[in-house]
């Protein structure tokens, strides 16, 4: 039986993601023993890690972005146990929303642009109603065209987070002093890898929801101009 997210599900997901690997990588290292910066480490990977196996036996579905998230938790503990610093994790941060920017500019190239796919469907718009005046106005040429162009704009938010990271993560991440102890650079790498997580929340995240949001606001007033109906119209009625 499938099951609804709720506020405190989302809640959970803060906590395990963010909050707590954020606290045991600033402060964990210190109660820990003589390896304690490993073991923080080890513990602040496997918080999302297992919250992702939590969330996919809960609801019974790969989530892509617990893919990603843990696609990127095994890529910063690689780099962070093999002492990488500076640049590495720089470009790490960048490299996950290039390649999803990538991937989304692809799809506006094909049959299926990635807006069309997530949208332009019963589950959220009333399709008879839009599928009928589409057809009556013959307007299929620019509803593919509206497609590939917000799928063009929707890359182009991925690549901005992609700037935004790698710009961030370079003021972060700076090299550490070669005489600094193992311990201590294993330390101060953590603390690195802590505030990227927070920061980047506010920095990157805050931004990015902005223009998507603006994306989704100009996407569904072009389509509400071309077929003739107003927002609540063409929205299912479920979702009014």
């Amino acid at each position: 039986m499938m099951v609804k997210k709720s506020e405190k599900s989302m809640l959970m997901e803060m906590v395990f993601n963010l909050i707590l690997p954020v606290v045991v990588l600033n402060k964990g290292g210190a109660y820990l023993g003589d390896e304690g910066p490993f073991w923080a480490l080890m513990i602040a990977l496997a918080l999302p890690f297992g919250y992702a196996i939590y969330d996919y036996r809960l609801y019974q579905k790969v989530n892509i972005f617990s893919v990603l998230g843990l696609l990127n938790v095994l890529l910063t503990g690689g780099l962070a146990l093999m002492e990488t610093e500076g640049i590495w994790f720089a470009v790490k941060e960048a490299a996950m929303p290039l390649a999803i920017g990538l991937f989304v500019l692809f799809t506006a190239f094909t049959h299926k642009p990635l807006v069309k796919t997530l949208i332009f469907n019963d589950a959220l718009l009333n399709m008879d109603k839009i599928t009928q005046s589409i057809e009556e106005k013959k307007l299929e040429a620019q509803i593919e065209k509206l497609f590939r162009k917000s799928t063009v704009y929707l890359a182009g938010s991925f690549f901005l987070s992609a700037t935004l990271n790698y710009a961030l993560a370079r003021m972060i991440f700076v090299e550490i002093p070669r005489e600094v102890s193992k311990n201590e650079r294993a330390n101060l790498i953590n603390e690195q890898i802590a505030q990227m997580n927070w920061m980047s929340y506010i920095v990157i995240l805050v931004p990015s929801l902005i223009v998507t949001g603006t994306l989704m606001w100009w996407f569904f007033k072009r389509l509400t101009q071309l077929t003739g109906f107003g927002f609540q119209e063409i929205m299912r009625e479920n979702l009014q």
